[in-house]
């Protein structure tokens, strides 16, 4: 399913030629699992890969403090923790020395736990704080450990091994987000806002890149905040990576993630906030792509040559969520109103589905190991349900798909 198929209908009048008429209409993708938690959930869970290839076990955790471990084949929960207080963060995923997997989750008050993949709690952080602080993992270079780096206090950022031992210290004031990548393990990328003190209503946005080893690599400053995270990506054919930036202004600029260098700026045409960005490569050629949604629209761009090129651009209300398909076969987005739609690099309509109950807080893929040419779309929602989709390739890539190359349809059609 997943596809947009064509009915036909033949009417036979007397002898004369028949009459053929053909009509589209939807067919949504079929759901192969349903997981409740006890409160929204927060974003996309975690993919647990068993030590065998195949199916794998999906770890999430929601607001209420449940921290839950699921099998999708045999739809059931394999073990369920319940934590107290509130955990507005997802899970995320740590790895020790003996390259064992740890799930850290952050409370309201700033207290982070480690778990095991089998549920047991292992090791409790208190920050230096009594609120959720940033948090984010790091890639040690050195023993390719996934640590976690905390903002504490606003003012320094302190980096805990999975044992929970406090590795490094960094002094970063203001910072307003904090990001890494596995593409370039030991890097860290702050974003700070700080006012001047001579001019208070004046306010600086700086971006710096740091290491592990070295500390501060570089900084710039910015013209305009940012609301969402900046995205890091590494090129096949290009030693350095980009790192992606888009602001308030509805501005991309692209940076040398290794020593900052500006490699290109492409302006809005609306002038409206950029709240979520990915990057992918294009399937079919070696050229960066770049999603990107404001307030009421999704558009595509491309990297190539060190020029940005916007390939689309459509109205798609209050975007939640964002994240390319598999195989960098397009891009899905999840909506407010619980709605998700994808779509190929070329603007057509993939599959679209409508059955989330609350808006969508993450989405997810793998390849389906039951079926051949097939993914599993896992949608999150703040209504505490994480859902599987079954698409099926062969079916979106038949005749019967909505093709979009150029798109048309309104503001109201994808409410």
């Amino acid at each position: 399913m997943g596809h947009q198929p064509y009915f036909s209908m033949n009417l036979h009048i007397a002898t004369g030629t028949p009459i053929v008429h053909t009509a589209s209409f939807p067919v949504e993708p079929p759901e192969i699992f349903r997981l409740c938690m006890d409160g929204p959930v927060m974003g996309s869970p975690i993919l647990l890969q068993k030590k065998r290839k195949g199916t794998p076990y999906i770890i999430a955790g929601d607001l209420r403090g449940n921290l839950v471990c699921f099998d999708s084949i045999a739809q059931k929960e394999l073990w369920r923790y319940r934590m107290r207080g509130t955990y507005n963060q997802v899970p995320l995923r740590l790895k020790n020395t003996m390259a064992e997997l740890l799930i850290a989750l952050q409370n309201e008050h700033g207290r982070i736990r480690f778990f095991n993949s089998f549920g047991e709690e292992k090791v409790v952080i208190f920050p230096r704080q009594d609120e959720a602080a940033l948090i984010t993992t790091v890639i040690d270079p050195k023993d390719s450990t996934i640590d976690l780096a905390i903002v504490e206090n606003n003012e320094t950022i302190s980096i805990y091994t999975a044992s929970g031992t406090l590795k490094k210290q960094f002094k970063s004031n203001d910072v307003s987000s904090i990001i890494s990548t596995p593409a370039l393990p030991g890097f860290l990328f702050t974003v700070s806002v700080s006012t001047k003190e001579t001019d208070s209503s004046r306010t600086e946005i700086t971006l710096t890149a740091r290491h592990l080893k070295e500390n501060m690599l570089w900084e710039k400053n910015l013209k305009h905040p940012i609301i969402c995270p900046p995205v890091v990506y590494i090129e096949n054919k290009k030693p350095a990576p980009t790192l992606i930036v888009g602001d308030t202004a509805g501005t991309l600029s692209c940076y040398n993630a290794a020593n900052g260098s500006l490699l290109e700026t492409c302006y809005g045409e609306n002038n409206s906030a950029i709240k979520h960005l990915v990057a992918f490569d294009n399937k079919d050629q070696d050229i960066l792509l770049l999603a990107a949604a404001d307030i009421d629209s999704l558009a595509l761009y491309e990297l190539q040559n060190s020029t940005i090129k916007q390939l689309w651009s459509f109205p798609l209300s209050h975007i939640t969520a964002l994240a390319p398909l598999p195989d960098n076969e397009g891009i899905a987005a999840g909506l407010e109103n619980g709605s998700v739609y994808a779509f190929a690099t070329d603007a057509t309509l993939m599959w679209e589905e409508h059955q989330s109950a609350g808006m969508i807080t993450g989405l997810e893929f793998y390849e389906d190991q039951t079926h051949a040419n097939t993914y599993i779309a896992i949608v999150s929602s703040q209504a505490g349900l994480i859902r599987g989709l079954r698409i099926r390739r062969e079916l979106i890539r038949s005749k019967g798909r909505l093709e979009l190359a150029t798109p048309t349809f309104k503001h109201h059609d994808l409410q």
